[in-house]
């Protein structure tokens, strides 16, 4: 017979053990603190691990909570995200996703959160499992540059330091950008916790008024954060980074969006998309019933965990 236990005391080391297992070089004590233990939104994370009498452990998965907010209508809803699900191999094809999705949608329930909501790629099977658990599947495009740099006269992107002065621009820029949007609330501090001050080092750039924040990946630089007032700002300020990430650090840039105008901007500069969605669950009915409050939804890599 399965169990589910939430909120384990002392499962810490093993939580990050059984992560590792599944995802290979997922990482440490910095790793699960920075995911799990900053309280972003309206309450602190929660954890569930399920059991089976026989077999031991099976699965676990995160419920992070955030607020989302759109600052030209005043319309805020919280939302819980799952976060850091896994499955061990041996527990595999017993549907313990669909049993964390369950379970993720009582907690924010029982929490007065909403909606659950997820990151997925299109490709991968637990978009198939959260569509059929009756999600809203909100179209989101992880964006991959072309490898030339672009030319033309561009703003020169100058290096940064993240200095108490640069962050307070850093920030202000950010509240400017898509200001009619649904966006992820932050204070100061939560935006310098989830965008600045974070477990690997980040690249910032200035160009012109407005900012980039790049942290490396495997193969490509990683674009947390742009700020931009409007499309041809957008547009300057990605080829300028591009060309920076490929002219100074070999590499690709590599950014996530859920603005479809962005999208269509990136595609005409030459870049690659690979589709997916952030998908939206009502924590008590079968399905969303404000879908168009997600109609303009504003994410960038950064605000992801």
């Amino acid at each position: 017979m399965e169990h589910i236990e939430y909120n384990p005391k002392g499962y810490k080391q093993k939580y990050i053990a059984h992560l590792n297992e599944c995802f290979g070089a997922w990482g440490g004590d910095k790793e699960y603190n920075w995911v799990f233990e900053q309280q972003r939104g309206p309450f602190v994370s929660d954890l569930m691990v399920i059991h089976h009498d026989e077999l031991g452990v099976l699965a676990g998965s995160g419920v992070t909570y955030r607020s989302l907010k759109n600052k030209s209508t005043g319309q805020q809803i919280n939302t819980g995200i799952m976060t850091g699900s896994w499955t061990l191999p041996a527990a595999r094809r017993r549907g313990c996703f669909s049993k964390i999705i369950q379970e993720s949608r009582m907690l924010c329930k029982s929490h007065e959160v909403p909606h659950l909501t997820a990151f997925v790629t299109e490709t991968n099977a637990s978009a198939g499992r959260l569509a059929s658990a009756g999600s809203l599947l909100v179209p989101s495009y992880h964006l991959f540059s072309p490898s030339e740099v672009y030319k033309g006269d561009f703003p020169k992107a100058k290096l940064c330091t993240a200095s108490e002065a640069i962050k307070k621009q850093i920030f202000k820029a950010f509240t400017e950008t898509e200001v009619d949007a649904l966006k992820f609330e932050y204070s100061y501090e939560t935006f310098v916790g989830q965008y600045v001050d974070r477990i690997k080092e980040n690249t910032i750039l200035k160009i012109g008024e407005n900012f980039a924040i790049l942290e490396a990946g495997t193969n490509e630089m990683k674009v947390l954060l742009m700020t931009y007032k409007n499309l041809d700002e957008a547009k300057i300020v990605l080829q300028c980074l591009t060309n920076y990430c490929i002219e100074n650090l070999n590499k690709k840039s590599f950014l996530y969006s859920t603005q479809e105008a962005f999208y269509e901007m990136s595609l005409a500069l030459g870049f690659e998309s690979l589709p997916g969605y952030f998908t939206v669950l009502d924590a008590s009915e079968a399905k969303v019933n404000n879908a168009e409050v997600y109609e303009n939804l504003h994410i960038q890599m950064g605000d992801k965990m």
